[in-house]
């Protein structure tokens, strides 16, 4: 069985999207920490 580029570009999007939703509440709490994490670096970074 042979794709195209396009093919396998739709094929990767659909399955990572049905990934990102049925693990949604992982990927908020991950990127909620994640982003906590940068900003903090900032500000620290910011006051010395």
């Amino acid at each position: 069985m042979s794709y195209t580029w396009p093919d396998l570009l739709y094929q990767m999007k659909s399955i990572a999207a049905a990934t990102v939703i049925k693990n949604w509440p992982l990927y908020l709490i991950g990127g909620g920490i994640a982003l906590y994490s940068i900003l903090m670096v900032v500000v620290i970074g910011l006051m010395n």
